[in-house]
């Protein structure tokens, strides 16, 4: 990971908040997989409720020098600072988990040979055939196969997750599209832009398609929640993990272990999965 490279095209967001257990296994598992990470420049947006979460998010800027960690003071206006400089933008949140190689600049390369596509979901694929957000199966899209074993499919006709275009938590955009409506937005934390967003997804009907991959690239595992702001949101009903338990295992020298999750093929794009932990830093 290259957040240094001021020539990259493409930044990487990770919004988090007191969760550096799970923000290491999302950097982990980014890194384990993504094949040219030179080619993307990755920043933590993140906020702390104490010294002590403060302290561990200061650890992972050590154990990961090439990502850029940024204390939130003002959501809105550093968000667009750090966006504005790139061509593309991927969104991720702290509980995303990556299963399998991809590339950036594939990705790229996808969206500029495919301008009626409004993004690339790494969350999406063949197998996400279960919503968690509404609880019930999901018929997924008829796909398009293009190259790199991705599939192209219609999201404006699509169901659930497939019709979820513009969200947050693992999608890559043009920022030519996305930039000018997130200056407007009256957006104070992660969870309200991505509401105003999928609430505005009408505003993009000329680009009905969505790239995604065959298999889901990465999922997001909801084993606690650390917002208020969607207090209805679903977390931990599967399996539920304290944010103080897993700071606490996290002095320990405990940390996910990612390469549990390799190959790993989610029925849905948040789906949670039991926590395996190593020892070490």
């Amino acid at each position: 990971m290259n957040s240094d490279n001021k020539n990259n095209r493409a930044v990487g967001i990770i919004f988090s908040k007191d969760r550096a257990m799970q923000l290491e296994a999302t950097l982990h598992s980014f890194a384990l997989h993504c094949r040219d990470p030179q080619m993307i420049s990755l920043w933590v947006l993140y906020r702390t409720s104490d010294d002590h979460h403060e302290k561990q998010y200061g650890l992972l800027r050590d154990l990961y020098p090439a990502v850029k960690f940024v204390p939130e003071t003002d959501f809105k206006s550093q968000l667009l600072a750090l966006l504005k400089p790139y061509e593309f933008i991927l969104f991720l949140v702290d509980d995303n988990l990556f299963v399998r190689a991809f590339s950036i600049r594939q990705i790229m390369d996808s969206l500029l040979k495919y301008p009626l596509a409004l993004g690339y979901s790494l969350r999406l694929g063949m197998n996400t055939t279960y919503c968690y957000t509404f609880q019930c199966e999901q018929v997924p899209p008829a796909f398009q196969a293009i190259e790199n074993d991705a599939l192209l499919f219609d999201w404006a006709t699509a169901q659930h997750d497939f019709a979820y275009s513009l969200e947050v938590s693992s999608s890559c955009y043009r920022s030519s599209d996305l930039y000018p409506l997130l200056q407007v937005l009256p957006y104070g934390n992660p969870n309200t832009l991505e509401f105003l967003l999928s609430a505005l997804r009408v505003c993009f009907l000329h680009k009905k398609q969505l790239i995604c991959s065959k298999n889901s690239i990465a999922f997001c595992n909801p084993v606690n929640k650390v917002q208020q702001v969607c207090a209805e949101n679903r977390a931990g009903e599967l399996f539920y993990y304290c944010v103080e338990d897993l700071s606490g295992l996290f002095e320990q020298g405990c940390r996910v272990d990612v390469r549990h999750y390799v190959d790993y093929l989610p029925k849905a794009c948040h789906e949670e999965v039991e926590l395996v932990f190593r020892r070490g830093g």
